[in-house]
Order: structure tokens, then C-alpha cells, then sequence
């Protein structure tokens, strides 16, 4: 399981899961690098994992081989599912799960296929606002858990900046950072410049020399020395910590510190679901209870699910809770569905999709 990389593309370039790293030119000094989706590997993914589900003799197998190989949202394969490499490789994610649904679900939904599956077991299978919330309501409250990454990239936000435009400002708040640290500089009076040297250096000469890299015997005065370049400054900005200047405005100054840029790029920003009182409550109500979760400690995509299905399962059941759990050898349950229950529901919410080739 997990991140695979080799150079298969036609041009040479490597890849890492189901995604091209193509270099193009550039009017910058480095080429840039555009990320594309193999769709020879994902349709020879979407064929495998076929071959796999049928293989399955209970539904319930079914669901969890569904959930480990395209429920949940591959990141390791196609990337951040918010726009990091842009709008444009979402849409082309959201196409590549539209190609590998209609593989394997025969270009049927993913609920009428699970429904098909559950009718030589309940009757409830022949009446779709029925069966709809028991498919896709977590396993924790009743439901199978079937999971769609559509979910996770509806849910993704994007943050309408592209990475280069990021890049940009961070490159300007460096501008900026330099021009205050030389204007520090030039204010000091020979006399400040003597005395930094001499509490940082001691006044040696031959440590002056050596640190501001100067030649030997050059006898250069402390206010004479000049100030160093911004490459110099920034040379190893991917593990300097860079403190606040003297003309900085305070607590709000934008950081020049490169993790905060790394940071930036790399978060996961999600749309917040907002769940009505009457759904938030009584998940309030079960929460701790087995291994129900209130709806502040629910996954988002949870979330959406419960939001979605609430009426259906207040007005058949009078809850979101629509199994009797105690009456279930947990156990039992536990190893037919292949693996332990966890806080998370599934695992740690994220596909075990694999580039199998």
C-alpha cells in the first residue's frame, strides 16, 4: 500500500500514483510542472478493482473491498483533493471517478448497485427511500458505510489563488523583509556597529574576515563592512527562522518563514456542513455510546451523510441510531465485515488504492 513512483510516462518524466509530472518551459529560470492524470492506469485500476468486487460472497465483503479501493478519496494518488494543483486537476479527478463508477457499477449508481445486492436479503432493498439511509449511514449508527469520494471533493475548498500567485507574495514578503534588515543596518551609527561586533565576535578580526567571508588581513573597519546579499540571506530559508524587524508593525506582520508557505499549500481546507438542531441533538444524545460520535467530533463527510438522510431516518426510525445495537453480537459482526471498528468508522478515512500494475 501507498505512494509508488517510476518513470512510465512517454516523456520520461516520473510519476507517483495516478498522476504525470510533465515538465514544461517556462519564462521563469526553472520549467514548471503540469500534473496529469494517466488514464491507462486508472482504467486498468477500474478493471482490477471490478474483477475483485465480483469475487465477493457476501455484501458485506463487498462494501469493505468498495471502501478500501474507491470509496474513500485516494490523495496519495490523485493528489490534495482541494485545488493545490489547481481547478483544473479537480475536474479532471472528478472524471476519473466518473470513469472508474461507470466501470464497475456498469454505468448504474452506486445505491441502486448496492440495493441489487441487498434484495435476495430484505425486502426493504425493493423501496429506495428506505434502503438509501441503511447503504450509506455509518456503520456506527446502523447503516453498511458505503462511502463516495464525490463527497470529499464536493466538500474540498478551493481557495481561488493559484499556486504560482502564492508563490508571488511569499517571493515579495522576502523583497520586503530584506529591504527592512538593510534599513536596520544602514541606521546603525559606527559606534552600534562596533559594539555588535564586538558582543557578537569580540572584536577578532581574523572571525570578522572569516564569517563575512572577506579576505585575510583586510582590517575592515565593523561600520565598513557591507551588508549581505538577499541570496545570502535567504540561502537557507528551509530551516532558518527568521525573527520579526525592528520595522515591523506588530503582532499581524506576515511571517517570511518558509514553513508557513509549506503549510499554506499543503492544508486541507473542507466546507463546513452545517447540521440542524434537531440532527445535532440527538446525536448529542448518543454520543460515547458504542461508537457513536456527536456531530462536532463527526468527519465532514459523515456529516453530509447524516444531514442528508435525517427526515428519511427521523420519520421511520425516530433517530439517527436505526439499529439496535445491543442485540448484536458486535464481535461476530466485527469479523465477518473483515476488520475492528475504529473511533474514525473506517480505517483512517482514506483509500487503500494502490496502482497495481
Amino acid at each position: 500500500m501507498g505512494l509508488k513512483s517510476s518513470d512510465t510516462c512517454d516523456t520520461g518524466n516520473p510519476s507517483i500514483g495516478f498522476l504525470n509530472f510533465n515538465l514544461q518551459p517556462s519564462t521563469c529560470p526553472k520549467p514548471t510542472t503540469a500534473f496529469e492524470i494517466d488514464q491507462v492506469k486508472v482504467a486498468d485500476y477500474a478493471n482490477q478493482v471490478k474483477k475483485r468486487l465480483g469475487n465477493c460472497s457476501s455484501v458485506l465483503e463487498w462494501v469493505r473491498k468498495w471502501n478500501d479501493t474507491v470509496g474513500n478519496y485516494a490523495a496519495h494518488l490523485f493528489g490534495s483533493p482541494t485545488d493545490t494543483f489547481g481547478e483544473k486537476h479537480h475536474d479532471a479527478v472528478m472524471a476519473a471517478y466518473n470513469f472508474i463508477y461507470s466501470t464497475i457499477l456498469d454505468d448504474g449508481d452506486l445505491t441502486t448497485h448496492v440495493a441489487n445486492l441487498l434484495k435476495p436479503h430484505t425486502e426493504l432493498a425493493k423501496y429506495r427511500h428506505d434502503i438509501e439511509p441503511i447503504i450509506h449511514l455509518p456503520q456506527a449508527f446502523g447503516g453498511l458505510g458505503v462511502k463516495s469520494p464525490f463527497f470529499t471533493l464536493i466538500l474540498a475548498v478551493n481557495t481561488q489563488e493559484p499556486i504560482s500567485i502564492q508563490l508571488q507574495e511569499y517571493h515579495s514578503l522576502e523583497d520586503e523583509y530584506y529591504r527592512k534588515k538593510l534599513a536596520e543596518y544602514l541606521r546603525r551609527s559606527p559606534l552600534e556597529q562596533k559594539m555588535k561586533a564586538q558582543a557578537i565576535l569580540k572584536d577578532d578580526q581574523s572571525e570578522i574576515t572569516s564569517v563575512f567571508g572577506l579576505p585575510p588581513c583586510s582590517n575592515l573597519e565593523p561600520a565598513m563592512i557591507p551588508f549581505m546579499t538577499k541570496e545570502e540571506l535567504f540561502k537557507h530559508r528551509d530551516r532558518t527562522s527568521y525573527g520579526e524587524t525592528n520595522l515591523d508593525s506588530g503582532w499581524n506582520s506576515p511571517s517570511v518563514e518558509l514553513a508557513c508557505l509549506h503549510r499554506q499549500l499543503i492544508e486541507k481546507f473542507v466546507n463546513r456542513v452545517d447540521g440542524s438542531l434537531k440532527v445535532t441533538r440527538n446525536l448529542g444524545q448518543l454520543d460515547g455510546k458504542g461508537w457513536r460520535r456527536s456531530w462536532s467530533r463527526m468527519r465532514s463527510e459523515d456529516q453530509w451523510v447524516m444531514q442528508m438522510y435525517s427526515d428519511d431516518c427521523f420519520e421511520r426510525y425516530g433517530t439517527l441510531d436505526i439499529w439496535w445495537s445491543d442485540g448484536v453480537p458486535v464481535e461476530v459482526y466485527n469479523e465477518v465485515r473483515g476488520y475492528q471498528w475504529d473511533y474514525d468508522d473506517d480505517h483512517d478515512g482514506s483509500s487503500n488504492m494502490t496502482d497495481e500494475r
